[in-house]
């Protein structure tokens, strides 16, 4: 019997250098169901449903995420997508503050 695998809704969150990469290997896996956000959206990924505005990512309900901006806005990012109840991969430093973190393991 052969397993099905399911289809996962999955953001990336910064296509920078990094986060183009994971949009690679994400469609690589075999993973088609993305959504990529920027504030400087990129159209260069027209096999990734692009959007501007953060809101528009939480709308989007996404199932997880992968947070590639700059370090700043990692843990506010990260914070959002917890909260909409999204799985996330945050590229290291996880944050900057052991404040932040903590918050981060309390949601």
């Amino acid at each position: 019997m052969r397993l099905q695998k399911a289809a996962m809704k999955i953001a990336i969150v910064g296509l920078g250098c990094i986060g183009s990469r994971h949009v690679e290997n994400l469609l690589a896996l075999g993973h088609h169901d993305l959504l990529g956000y920027d504030i400087n959206a990129k159209p260069h990924e027209e096999r990734v449903l692009m959007v501007d505005d953060f809101d528009a990512v939480l709308q989007w309900k996404p199932d997880a995420a992968v947070i590639c901006t700059p370090i700043r806005e990692h843990a506010w990012a990260a914070l959002h997508l917890r909260r909409a109840e999204a799985h996330v991969f945050v590229e290291k430093p996880l944050c900057l503050t052991a404040r932040e973190a903590q918050t981060l393991c309390e949601v």
